[in-house]
């Protein structure tokens, strides 16, 4: 591990194209360090299975969709992250 133990635990991060080969890795491994997780995707459904997949019980995960090409889209998301 790359990490210092901890140093994660109970922090928020957020992962865009967590769906994606990639993020989808990101994504488990800061759910292992206990990171609290915000997903983000264009593909709502595989944010779900994901979610479902990675959960762990002293963690929160929150997913949202967005497709970073739409501008709509972008303001969508950012008026969510702000609540």
């Amino acid at each position: 591990m790359i990490f210092q133990k901890n140093i994660f635990k109970n922090k928020n991060t957020l992962i865009t194209g967590a769906t994606g080969k990639i993020g989808e890795e990101i994504s488990k491994s800061f759910a292992n360090l206990e990171s609290n997780l915000i997903l983000i995707d264009k593909n709502i459904s595989k944010l779900r299975n994901l979610k479902k997949k990675i959960q762990k019980k002293n963690i929160k995960i929150h997913i949202f969709q967005c497709n970073f090409l739409s501008q709509k889209s972008r303001i969508i998301l950012l008026s969510k992250l702000r609540k």
